[in-house]
């Protein structure tokens, strides 16, 4: 059993400013801080290529690669996208494990954690203790109200299993191993589930001491060749529609086609007003630029203006796995051009992303939907709880999934 459970009360000025500085979070045994570019080579010897791609650090996880992962969470943070702990045990200057937290999307109420461990830590309670004060951290201060996470073993499952988690469902090879892919299970916490017990030891916030930057390029990156799509996207020709990088230019289309409810079902929080809207064209090209998304504009065959849109981004950094969505003006329903938009965005996603799997959530979906999902080759994994924040409602998603070797482009034989 763990010795403790971790409680602490955030101040308002914590809540408004943990983007701009980690604080640590000290435990009884060991202590939570944020990761340091120093430690990109410690990271290196502590943790091997399969425990690197937990976390999205490409192969061959080098000290280069780590330092590339520090300083990408860091910029997470900042955005209030992303927090990351190093869990240093006491007394030692050795990292013992690191917890990935990430929103799903830019103010999503949902994030991800993932987190790996050094062998000789994963017997002891230092996962699970370590999980729990990142959770606590996220719900109290972070400000979401659903934790999910995927395992592919029973020692990652068991870390979190103690703290209230749910199993949702199994995903189909979703993780990397090797040469081939395993499959891992679903699995949640919400904040409605979290009870914070009411000990005498609860954590003390610091701010983390300031680091001095290192001289050359922070990333460890160097020049590297960027693929073509990321410089600029493909535009995708089908027989009813046309598939083109979303721009300023489609705004005006957008809130004029769009019904607020399907922008609402499609994004969290839906932008409603041309600023939003542009601020949302800024994000995913930046997005594409560094090469983790990608905004499609649908536009009708003979058309001139767009009258929907799909987004597709990398779940992980190996680019294994792509998320993405649609949403269509009702007025082009039923003729086909969701269909075919979804088949382009498909292949581009096995053929030019090179990804093994696609994901996409939904909630309260037609039969409609339901029978085009199945017709690229969709497969039902997981039913997600309160996953989505509709308006005032949060309310629960279906995960459905198309592997590689199950998807068949129906226009090519």
């Amino acid at each position: 059993m763990m010795a403790f459970w971790p409680r602490f009360e955030p101040s308002p000025g914590l809540v408004a400013e943990w983007h701009r500085r980690l604080p640590d979070l000290l435990c009884p045994g060991f202590r939570l801080r944020e990761p340091r570019l120093g430690d990109a080579e410690r990271l290196a010897v502590a943790f091997g290529p399969e425990a690197a791609s937990t976390l999205g650090v490409a192969a061959p996880a080098t000290g280069d690669e780590w330092m590339h992962f520090v300083a990408r969470v860091r910029t997470g943070r900042a955005t209030r996208h992303t927090v990351c702990y190093a869990v240093v045990p006491e007394a030692s200057a050795d990292v013992g494990g690191l917890v990935l937290l990430q929103r799903l999307a830019p103010k999503s109420r949902a994030a991800t954690v993932s987190f790996v461990f050094s062998e000789a830590h994963w017997g002891t309670d230092l996962p699970a203790v370590s999980s729990a004060c990142v959770l606590a951290f996220a719900f109290q201060a972070v400000g979401v109200s659903r934790v999910e996470g995927r395992a592919g073993g029973a020692r990652e499952f068991e870390a979190v299993r103690r703290l209230g988690a749910v199993i949702e469902g199994v995903l189909r090879h979703s993780q990397p191993v090797g040469d081939g892919f395993a499959d891992q299970i679903l699995w949640s916490v919400l904040d409605t589930d979290w009870v914070r017990p009411d000990h005498s030891a609860s954590n003390l916030l610091v701010r983390v001491e300031q680091e001095h930057p290192l001289s050359g390029d922070p990333t460890g990156r160097g020049d590297v060749e960027r693929p073509a799509w990321t410089v600029r996207l493909p535009t995708l020709e089908g027989s009813v529609v046309t598939l083109r990088e979303i721009d300023q230019l489609d705004v005006p289309a957008f809130l004029d086609v769009l019904d607020p409810a399907d922008l609402e079902v499609a994004f969290e929080p839906a932008p409603s007003t041309p600023d939003e809207f542009r601020r949302y064209v800024l994000w995913i090209q930046l997005q594409r630029s560094e090469g983790r998304a990608a905004g499609f504009a649908i536009v009708p065959r003979g058309a001139r203006q767009a009258a929907g849109l799909l987004q597709i981004r990398l779940a992980d950094l190996p680019g294994a796995i792509a998320e993405w969505g649609i949403v269509l003006a009702s007025s082009h329903r039923g003729m086909g051009a969701a269909s075919e938009a979804a088949r382009l965005m498909a292949g581009f996603a096995f053929e030019t992303l090179g990804v093994h799997r696609l994901e996409t959530r939904a909630s309260g979906i037609t039969p409609g939907s339901i029978r085009l999902l199945r017709k690229l080759g969709a497969v039902r994994e997981a039913h997600l709880r309160k996953s989505f924040a509709h308006g005032s409602e949060v309310v629960d998603d279906d995960l459905w999934a198309i592997l590689k070797s199950d998807w068949h482009d129906p226009h090519k034989v």
